[in-house]
């Protein structure tokens, strides 16, 4: 008994000054990226010394990526190439053949628990793409960081577990993302069939033209502005729905309650359930659990 006190103590002492130096770290503008690499049974860091490349690469169809504490961005540009910044003990695997980049941040397996790295240098991973080229693939996986697509058209999917998504002005086919914790943002994009998850985290769709939209999050709102979809599916469990819909409000059958809130459409409120049947071939499911549900018809 005596034996497990010590040890129960050591770790409390390990853990309260591990959460200290984090706490400076972070303040001094670090991030939290220190990591128990099980591997090699071994607590890892980042490097002082960070390396910055940019390699071109061949043209591809289909984009395979997997990182874990780093940012993402997808952009067009003059050339196809990655560019990145990562500690010099980090840097991603490029390949590139047969129509397919594959990059991996070569990362071991380990686990984040807390960091005292103090330096200031962003992480991240730059693609660009030439103009005028044919819609992509995306297998995109992360752990923790953000990722932004701007001006692309590509499909596919899209996972992480911390960090925000960001996607602005891209014609995507079907796309399905799902994310644990962070936002997940879309701006002026057309697109097929979307689907999107959060666990913690608002969605936020503004000025998107699907043909469907699948999408809930467990704590955060639903936000669609300005957008239109033959076929909405919206929810969450704590948190608001609300969906202003670039369409006819005669052409869509509707579902929607709440249980701790109120369900209003176009301004009407309607108690905490709202039914109508007698339409065309769109439709609109949206279910909150503790939140409001609001819908608004634009046309």
């Amino acid at each position: 008994m005596r034996g497990t006190k010590i040890w129960a103590i050591i770790a409390a002492i390990l853990l309260a000054g591990g959460i200290a130096l984090a706490a400076v770290g972070t303040a001094r503008g670090g991030s939290l990226n220190m990591e128990f690499d099980w591997e090699n049974f071994k607590v890892i860091t980042d490097s002082k010394n960070y390396v910055t490349e940019t390699k071109t690469v061949d043209k591809f169809d289909t984009l395979v990526l997997n990182t874990r504490t780093i940012d993402v961005n997808i952009s067009y540009g003059d050339e196809w190439s990655v560019s990145y910044c990562v500690p010099e003990n980090r840097k991603p695997e490029i390949t590139s053949s047969n129509g397919k980049l594959t990059i991996d941040s070569n990362e071991k397996t380990s686990f984040s628990f807390f960091s005292f790295n103090t330096t200031k240098q962003k992480r991240y991973i730059n693609i660009t793409i030439p103009e005028k080229e044919a819609k992509k693939n995306f297998d995109i996986k992360t752990s923790t960081g953000d990722i932004e697509i701007k001006g692309i058209a590509f499909e596919g999917t899209i996972a992480a577990s911390t960090g925000d998504i960001k996607i602005v002005e891209c014609t995507m086919g079907d796309l399905e993302i799902a994310l644990s914790t962070g936002d997940t943002r879309m701006e002026n994009c057309t697109a097929g069939a979307l689907k999107i998850s959060a666990s913690t985290g608002d969605v936020t769709l503004d000025k998107v033209n699907c043909d469907s939209l699948e999408t809930g999050t467990s704590t955060g709102d639903v936000k669609v502005n300005d957008s239109a979809a033959g076929n909405i599916k919206a929810t969450a469990s704590t948190g608001d729905v609300t969906l202003n819909i670039n369409g006819d409000r005669s052409k869509y059958s509707m579902e929607c309650k709440t249980s701790t809130g109120s369900v209003r459409v176009d301004d009407e409120k309607m108690g905490k359930s709202y039914t109508k049947d007698d339409s065309g071939d769109c439709s609109i499911y949206a279910k909150t659990s503790t939140g409001d549900v609001k819908i608004n018809f634009e046309k």
